[in-house]
């Protein structure tokens, strides 16, 4: 892989990621690591303690190695400053042949020195806050960041975790501040269905709620904001057309080799829910179409949002519907369905069901009335068909027949179910 003009990254919000000791080291770039102080204070502490990484730095002034920042400090339970204290330990005997600054003049204001863990020619360790870009500008160009090299910024599921009136104005600021940049994001998307519910409602009982997903939930809506930003040429793709349009067909087999999936459509349907966007800015025509493109997208005043219907011939026709009632039990895939007089019956498949708190295979019947365009989702008698996906289902006199299936890549069924329609009964035909 080739990082092209790029001559400075920004990880907004890399936590514990080794990208910059697993492969920006072997370039000639320099490095910014940013994140809150809680997870640089550790960061440090692992890279102190640890010769493989440290010596990975060029010319390192270790400024500070305390670790507890300014906030935590007030903050500190007497079990929290007995396990500081313990890591101040450690890390004195693991840097005992660490070299240190001693040259006053090197070292930086106490304000910027309170932020700094470590300082090098090709990396920088520093604590910030990405919603405060005045303080962040304030501490990258102390330590020899230049706004007219080609810059990278990129953050992995970051920017969806903060209010996005915050973070629209991180992605300006990297555009006006930079003469070239590129921003490189991983985040969540699609919130509205039910496997994006569950997402969502998982990701708040831990206590980490997706603050900006709703302002910006699809990768359409992303490419409109970076391009309304500043950034001339915004791509966004979900992770599956990213992993068969763009990754490399040698990692993506390195990749297939590691673990088969229990579950690949429930892998494709988490894959459905994540985007990879990447977007430049004030780089040379030259350089632009080199770079990797997803679909043309339109500008918001060109898009069509009216639902057109296509004709072939003079009989067939294609529109939209408007459907009422509770729609989220038809959102599923993998499912079987037959039609009967002004009703469509639909059974199995993968998804929520009439539950938005969960997402699996399911075993339900929905019912979808042709005349008031309404789903509803009936109890059955009788013992159902065991879950499943990638069934067959037949409409034969008064019954919906299902027969086989899948309950996993590695379970496939080989029995058959029959539905009573007019009494909504389910029983098991003996077969010979």
């Amino acid at each position: 892989m080739s990082l092209g003009r790029i001559k400075q990254v920004v990880a907004c919000g890399g936590g514990f990621d080794t990208a910059f000791f697993t492969f920006f080291c072997n370039h000639d770039i320099k490095y910014f690591d940013v994140d809150l102080p809680q997870v640089v204070s550790r960061k440090a502490a692992t890279i102190q303690q640890n010769q493989p990484l440290f010596s990975k730095l060029k010319n390192p002034q270790p400024y500070k190695f305390d670790q507890t920042s300014r906030v935590e400090k007030k903050k500190q339970t007497k079990k929290e400053k007995k396990l500081i204290k313990k890591q101040k330990q450690s890390s004195k005997e693991a840097t005992q042949d660490v070299p240190s600054p001693t040259d006053a003049s090197s070292t930086p204001p106490p304000d910027v020195q309170e932020r700094i863990y470590f300082a090098s020619d090709n990396y920088v360790l520093m604590e910030a806050d990405l919603r405060d870009t005045k303080e962040l500008q304030s501490l990258l160009m102390s330590h020899g960041f230049d706004p007219k090299l080609p810059t990278l910024f990129f953050a992995e599921c970051v920017l969806t975790y903060i209010d996005h009136h915050e973070t629209s104005n991180l992605i300006g600021w990297t555009s006006s501040f930079c003469d070239e940049s590129y921003f490189l994001t991983y985040e969540q998307i699609t919130p509205q269905d039910s496997f994006g519910h569950v997402m969502l409602s998982n990701l708040k009982t831990r206590g980490s709620p997706l603050l900006g997903i709703h302002a910006f939930p699809s990768a359409e809506a992303q490419r409109q904001r970076y391009f309304s930003l500043g950034y001339e040429n915004p791509n966004a793709v979900d992770l599956n057309e990213f992993w068969m349009k763009f990754l490399e067909r040698s990692e993506a087999q390195r990749a297939d080799r590691l673990e088969q999936f229990d579950e690949e459509e429930e892998w494709k349907t988490k894959c459905g829910h994540y985007m990879v966007m990447w977007a430049s800015h004030g780089v040379p025509k030259e350089v632009v179409e080199k770079l990797p493109k997803s679909e043309t997208f339109k500008l918001k005043d060109e898009v069509n949002l009216k639902v057109e219907e296509s004709t072939i011939g003079d009989e067939i026709f294609f529109s939209q519907l408007e459907i009422r009632g509770k729609g989220s039990v038809a959102q599923r895939w993998g499912h079987s369905t037959v039609s009967r007089g002004h009703q469509i019956i639909m059974y199995g498949g993968y998804g929520a069901g009439s539950s938005e708190n969960s997402h699996g295979r399911l075993n339900s019947v929905a019912l979808f009335n042709l005349k008031t365009l309404q789903w509803s989702e009936p109890l059955t008698k009788g013992v159902a068909p065991a879950a499943r996906v990638f069934h067959s289902g037949n409409f034969y006199e008064n019954s919906m027949i299902i027969f086989g299936g899948r309950q996993g890549p590695e379970n496939p069924l080989n029995d058959i179910f029959i539905l009573n329609l007019d009494t909504l009964t389910w029983h098991t035909p003996a077969v010979q």
